[in-house]
């Protein structure tokens, strides 16, 4: 497995969760819209922890497959354009959908490691994905705070959020079958 592959994947769901932290409070104020910030923020957030414990009960039998990411791709890039496109009144439910996703696709995406290297391999490809992971996510915020400020147009923050949901669905279809690792659940 390509570290490199699997820390964009990984950071992609990161830089998800990240990038709308990063951003919520300064697009709402720049729409003059602050009033909605509250229960978006808290709807990013709080989605996050249902999912994640939803996940540990279904984990032996999604850990490895690549619809999850897929899916997690899909609901982030409608989300994302819902965001955007829609009155901000939705803005909470477009939240809880994106912290959601972020947390599926970090939840899985720390588990594929150890499924996909050898006992040597786990560490260096652990360390490896982490490091891109959370590079990825820190850098997406930052450009699409450059791309705000470059063309003075508030939405363009979320282009690296929107960037990120494609690339959950492509690098998720381009993982391995979970067939060729070996992986059965118990």
């Amino acid at each position: 497995m390509n570290a490199l592959h699997l820390g964009i994947l990984v950071g992609g769901g990161s830089l998800i969760y990240f990038g709308m932290n990063a951003w919520i409070a300064s697009y709402n104020q720049a729409l003059h819209q602050s009033f909605i910030t509250p229960a978006a923020l808290l709807s990013l957030n709080a989605a996050q922890l249902p999912v994640s414990i939803g996940v540990t009960f279904v984990a032996q039998y999604i850990a490895g497959r690549r619809w999850p990411f897929i899916v997690a791709g899909i609901i982030s890039a409608i989300a994302i354009t819902g965001w955007i496109f829609t009155p901000v009144q939705l803005q909470p439910l477009w939240a809880a959908l994106l912290g959601g996703s972020g947390a599926l696709v970090f939840t899985l995406g720390i588990a594929l490691p150890p499924l996909l290297a050898s006992p040597q391999e786990v560490g260096r490809l652990t360390g490896i994905t982490l490091s891109l992971t959370y590079g990825v996510a820190f850098v997406g915020p930052f450009i699409g705070g450059a791309l705000w400020d470059h063309f003075n147009v508030p939405a363009l923050a979320f282009v690296p959020v929107a960037v990120a949901s494609i690339l959950l669905i492509v690098l998720g279809a381009l993982l391995p079958s979970r067939s060729s690792f070996g992986f059965q659940p118990r």
